[in-house]
């Protein structure tokens, strides 16, 4: 069985997210879409570029959300630069768990593995976010997969000393 901690930094918007040099990452897209009345996390990517050099290419995804758009991006704890194939198995259990609307590839096929996935929620600074308000963090905190299903947990309860 494998394990992985994604540490999810955000939400950055339009404006601060050029800030961001971070490569080789994960990152989820949320938001509104024309006529939607509810924000929901609309695409989950990766990038060995930055994040604002990815959603910024005229073929991308995000140009589809037309308001309230947020950015999280997703840093892998791993001894070393995580590989082009470890970012693409992320994306697919997150896809393939969460099924954004804008992904259309991986939503269907289960993982060949059993795994665990933690997600961890904190600010631009890193700071470790304790409240979660923001539509992305409704991914669970702790997904598994068992071989057959998926089963995650209620979100964690974390005190900061």
């Amino acid at each position: 069985m494998n394990g992985y901690v994604i540490n999810w930094h955000g939400p950055y918007d339009d404006y601060n997210l050029y800030d961001n040099k971070v490569k080789n990452c994960l990152y989820l897209i949320t938001g509104k879409r024309k006529y939607e009345r509810n924000e929901s996390i609309l695409y989950c990517g990766i990038t060995t570029r930055t994040v604002f050099d990815r959603v910024n290419d005229l073929n991308h995804k995000s140009w589809t959300v037309t308001r309230n758009i947020q950015y999280w991006i997703g840093i892998i704890e791993y001894s070393r630069k995580p590989s082009k194939h470890l970012l693409t198995k992320l994306e697919h259990i997150i896809i393939n768990f969460w099924k954004p609307i804008g992904n259309t590839q991986n939503v269907n096929n289960l993982p060949k593995t059993k795994l665990v996935l933690i997600n961890q929620w904190r600010k631009i600074d890193g700071k470790l976010r304790v409240k979660n308000v923001f539509e992305a963090q409704k991914l669970d905190d702790i997904i598994f997969f068992n071989g057959n299903q998926w089963i995650v947990s209620e979100k964690t309860k974390m005190k900061l000393l």
